[in-house]
């Protein structure tokens, strides 16, 4: 019954933590729970990486398809010498939210009893300007607040630059995306009912 139901819970995108609280609920509390909450956790990888093949066995299908169809659609798969597909000249970035939200997650009860080091947290990684001023700021953060011993904030200390060189990127995506947005928004605002994109009125 709970793989059955933790699969449909991953598909539902619902978060470990209440997959675990639902699971107990339905069991009448956790020790009658016969998974833990890594062991939930290790089935929904399992689940994902056969998402994740799955996914691409449906985009091969697709141009598989699509070759037979239109004779000029072109593709090209390079495969290392296990046969897996490589892609080349790619970098692994980890996403900024998903750094920010275990590092809460880690840290909850260190985030709690340090008045302010959530502000401070928060300003220095989304605001520091260059890999000094965020070294800078990093540093006195974890003085004032003794938190020399931690280890997920070292573990990110460690990484600063993957993650000041991601936050460069991040922002001239996000300031393209802003500029799409507002052209989207002028658009919107100017269209009236029964216009076209180009004017034209429908009679």
């Amino acid at each position: 019954m709970e793989k059955g139901l933790i699969r449909t819970l991953n598909d539902n995108n619902i978060p470990t933590r209440q997959m675990v609280s639902i699971l107990s609920y339905l069991r009448g509390g956790l020790t009658a729970l016969p998974m833990k909450k890594k062991d939930i956790s290790n089935y929904r990888t399992k689940l994902n990486i056969e998402l994740k093949g799955s996914d691409m066995t449906k985009v091969l299908k697709y141009f598989r398809k699509r070759q037979s169809e239109d004779a000029s659609f072109f593709y090209k798969l390079d495969l290392d010498d296990d046969k897996r597909l490589v892609f080349k000249n790619t970098r692994h970035r980890n996403c900024l939210f998903h750094i920010k939200t275990k590092c809460y997650n880690k840290n909850g009860k260190v985030f709690a009893a340090n008045n302010g080091l959530y502000e401070d947290f928060e300003d220095i990684v989304n605001n520091s300007l260059t890999v000094e001023e965020f070294e800078r700021m990093w540093q006195k953060m974890i003085e004032d607040n003794k938190l020399q011993r931690n280890k997920y904030l070292t573990k990110m200390w460690e990484m600063r630059h993957s993650i000041m060189s991601f936050l460069k990127e991040y922002d001239c995506i996000i300031e393209t995306i802003n500029r799409a947005e507002k052209l989207e928004d002028t658009y919107n605002n100017q269209k009236r009912p029964k216009e076209f994109i180009f004017g034209y009125r429908i009679e």
